[in-house]
């Protein structure tokens, strides 16, 4: 079971440079969290399913709101803990490990990070 979303207001974002790449990224309760999609806050029921999706794949998952998103955030230190062959911890760690970014299928409720 996820934790209730946090208010955006309650945490401490920041940018971060990485492998040629700058990446959303935030410290919540002494852990740092990686942005894995934005959602229109419309979209309630799809940032519950994709954060259960992380969270039964071993991921850390925070999720805050704002008046017009949710940002589901994955935890830099679970991902580090996956197996290596884990597809999850592919698709992050190919995200982190190259300056190619994650093809997203067009979708409304998704919105950059």
């Amino acid at each position: 079971m996820l934790p209730s979303a946090i208010p955006e207001e309650l945490v401490h974002s920041f940018k971060f440079y990485c492998k040629g790449e700058i990446y959303e990224g935030m410290r919540w309760g002494g852990e740092l969290y990686i942005c894995s999609r934005r959602f229109n806050a419309a979209y309630k029921l799809h940032v519950d399913e994709y954060a259960g999706r992380l969270h039964q794949n071993g991921l850390g998952v925070v999720v805050t709101k704002s008046d017009s998103s949710w940002i589901v955030w994955v935890g830099l230190r679970s991902l580090n803990s996956l197996s290596l062959h884990n597809p999850v911890r592919d698709e992050f760690s190919y995200l982190l490990e190259t300056s190619v970014t994650i093809a997203v299928p067009s979708d409304p409720q998704l919105l950059p990070c």
